[in-house]
């Protein structure tokens, strides 16, 4: 049955966040941060190299979040979306965090250990004075018919050096996210309908440049990890990732927000419903792309692009990708959020969110991590011992740091866009 609420029914002003009842949560997320970092600083020292997989591991992690934030805030303006309101705030705040991650992710491209490392081609195209004509001498051909675009500085090669374009892609990022929500901002204090028309028309000319700019950072960070390695689909595979864990960080917000007593008469079961059917919805997307790309590399039997699954169903990669691929990040899901009641109820659809994080951290784990053992050993070995170890504590580390000032910027503004004027409509939702 569906619920009635006005927007006299709600505070002046909105509800703000009371973060000094998280003072100790603060406190605690501070503490791990800064022992992490520690113990991270004492592993680049020892073994830079091996270092950098762990910390690329989790800075994609927070990013794709992130960047699944500015998509899922992009979207709610452009289709003009009246159901998404009440819970707009929390979208954007997630996107906002595209900044703090862009910093997080600065080690990877200004440590020259931690970037030879993990991107091999950087090392060789150097060595070659970044000319073709050398790389093709030195029967590198794989690496020189990629030469236009693997190219570390804006003046040499057709395109922005792979510097040039880490930075390229947070500001794009960046900006997105925060001039929508500077728009929703402005709104709270005037009431007024146009900004929603801005917002509506800079949605729709930004969402291209969100889908450009993930499609070739994924491509530059992850698929370059092998540089012989190719997939037509690997963008749209990494945007989907991205737009499947941010619902669920945004599901998982909005339930523990309910739980500490806010937002009572603004967020009903009716948005979690919706919330679960996006998420739902990504889940099938995000398996239909996954098998996709393995069929149609597996039908086409390239050796250039067989490398990758082969890999992955080596030695004991084979059995983690088989549950991560097929049952944490697909049958799982798919079966427990299927039914209307298990989406309607936060105490239901909170634990499913958790775990696709947890599936959406696994999937990135086979993305990255198989390269590293035979990268660092020359192909002699799969695995680095003990590594697994540290990978895990940059994931806790970049985790609490990303979740530190996730919970700030939660309590700067109104939990929900306060002035918005379809903000009754967004109220009294009914599937």
């Amino acid at each position: 049955m569906a619920h009635s609420h006005s927007v006299h029914d709600l505070p002046a002003g909105g509800e703000m966040l009371d973060t000094s009842k998280l003072a100790g949560v603060s406190r605690i997320l501070l503490i791990v941060s800064a022992f992490g970092l520690a113990l991270s600083a004492f592993r680049f020292i020892f073994d830079s190299e091996s270092f950098a997989y762990s910390w690329l591991f989790a800075f994609a992690v927070v990013f794709t979040i992130s960047a699944g934030g500015v998509f899922w805030t992009l979207l709610h303006h452009a289709t003009n979306s009246g159901w998404g309101i009440a819970i707009r705030r929390i979208m954007e705040q997630v996107a906002n965090q595209i900044l703090i991650t862009g910093i997080i992710g600065l080690p990877l491209m200004l440590i020259p250990s931690v970037r030879e490392a993990l991107w091999e081609w950087i090392p060789i195209f150097n060595a070659h004075n970044g000319s073709q004509e050398e790389l093709m001498a030195a029967h590198q051909t794989s690496l020189a018919g990629k030469h236009a675009y693997l190219n570390t500085s804006v003046w040499t090669g057709y395109a922005p050096g792979f510097y040039a374009r880490y930075a390229l892609y947070f500001i794009l990022l960046a900006f997105g996210a925060w001039k929508i929500r500077s728009y929703s901002l402005k709104q709270d204090r005037t009431n007024a309908v146009r900004p929603t028309l801005s917002a509506r028309r800079f949605a729709c000319g930004w969402l291209p440049i969100f889908a450009v700019s993930v499609t070739f950072a994924a491509i530059d960070w992850l698929m370059a990890l092998n540089f012989v390695w190719y997939s037509t689909m690997w963008g749209v595979y990494i945007f989907a990732g991205c737009a499947l864990s941010a619902m669920a960080v945004i599901i998982i917000t909005l339930s523990l927000l309910k739980q500490a007593g806010y937002l009572k008469n603004v967020v009903s079961f009716e948005h979690f419903h919706t919330s679960g059917k996006l998420m739902f919805a990504f889940v099938v997307f995000w398996a239909y792309i996954t098998f996709s790309q393995f069929f149609l590399i597996w039908y086409a039997n390239i050796t250039e692009e067989t490398q990758y699954y082969i890999l992955r169903n080596t030695g004991g990669w084979n059995t983690g990708a088989v549950f991560t691929y097929l049952f944490a990040h697909f049958a799982i899901p798919f079966l427990f959020i299927l039914p209307a009641w298990v989406k309607k109820n936060p105490k239901f659809i909170l634990p499913m969110a958790c775990w696709i994080v947890f599936a959406h951290i696994l999937d990135l784990y086979f993305v990255i991590i198989p390269e590293r053992g035979p990268s660092l050993t020359h192909g002699q070995d799969l695995l680095i011992p003990g590594a697994w170890i540290w990978d895990i504590i940059a994931l806790v580390t970049i985790g609490c740091i990303w979740a530190f000032f996730y919970i700030r910027t939660l309590g700067k503004h109104s939990l929900y866009p306060c002035g918005d004027p379809r903000l009754h409509e967004s109220l009294n939702l009914a599937n």
